[in-house]
Formats: C-alpha cells, structure tokens, sequence
C-alpha cells in the first residue's frame, strides 16, 4: 500500500541511497519531506560521498522547515535533524516518520507519531515487488558499515 506522505530522518535517507534504491522511497510514497537540518546532514556534511550526490540530485524530495516547535519537550539527546523531522511529522500528521535511531524511535512513539525504519522499509518493498529481497539489502547496508541492530534483523529476517 502506497502512503500519502513520509517525513525523513537522515538514516533511512542515507540507507537507500547507499543501496542505489532512493526510487523505491519514491514508489512507496506519494510525497517525502526532509527538515532542512536532515537535508544539510545528508547532503552539506560529506558533500563528496555518493549518497550525499544522489540524494541532492533526488529533485522529487521536499525541503520544509517546520512552522512550530513541538508542543512536548524532547529527549535532549536528539539531534537538529530528528528535532526538526519530528516537528513536521507532528505538523504533518498524515505523514509517517521514517527513523533508525533507537533513541529517537522511542520520543517519536512517545509523541504517537507514525513511524518505520529502513528494515521496515526494505520489508515493504519486498512485499511490494519493488525489490527481491529485503533481507539481501539489509545484508549490503550491513557490509557497507550500516548499523542495522542485530536483534531487529533476527526478528525481521529469523535467525
């Protein structure tokens, strides 16, 4: 099922693009915005690498700033570009927040915000015929020095 909208954080952004796969997000949702502080982490900050090249030249992702500060504090171990993904996934509520970061999964639940990661992901495209396997993606990003939590793997993909 395609989504409406995802609101990115910069792991899942990082994750795709390093398997070559940014169109499958594009499959996935009709619409995907990034917080200025997650574009500037993943485009600004290692502008050499190709991630970073493929993601600045993915002209169907949205750069918005969020319009208000959240409402409930925040865990102050969060950074600028979960803050601000977290603050338009809350304005965007029909959106979903794609996140990787365990400590930032948990305030967004918290917040009862939407959320799923790159396995999640990589699931979805599978099921969607979008990929072949989630599993083998996951496995790449892994060897490519991803950290993936190897309990979430094991619950993904069995043992």
């Amino acid at each position: 099922m395609r989504e409406s909208l995802f609101v990115a954080d910069s792991g899942p952004l990082i994750a795709f693009a390093k398997l070559g796969r940014l169109d499958v997000l594009r499959q996935l949702a009709t619409r995907l915005i990034v917080p200025p502080a997650v574009w500037r982490e993943v485009t600004s900050e290692k502008p050499g690498l190709a991630d970073a090249l493929a993601v600045s030249q993915a002209t169907w992702i949205e750069v918005l700033s969020p319009t208000a500060p959240l409402t409930e504090a925040v865990h102050r171990g969060l950074g600028p570009g979960e803050i601000e993904a977290m603050q338009l996934a809350f304005e965007w509520r029909e959106g979903r927040l794609l996140v990787d970061e365990a400590l930032a999964r948990r305030e967004a639940l918290r917040l009862r915000l939407p959320i799923i990661g790159t396995v999640g992901l990589l699931v979805r495209a599978e099921q969607a015929g979008l990929i072949p396997s989630a599993k083998a993606e996951a496995d790449t990003l892994v060897r490519a020095g991803y950290f993936l939590s190897p309990t979430l793997l094991e619950l993904a993909f069995g043992p």
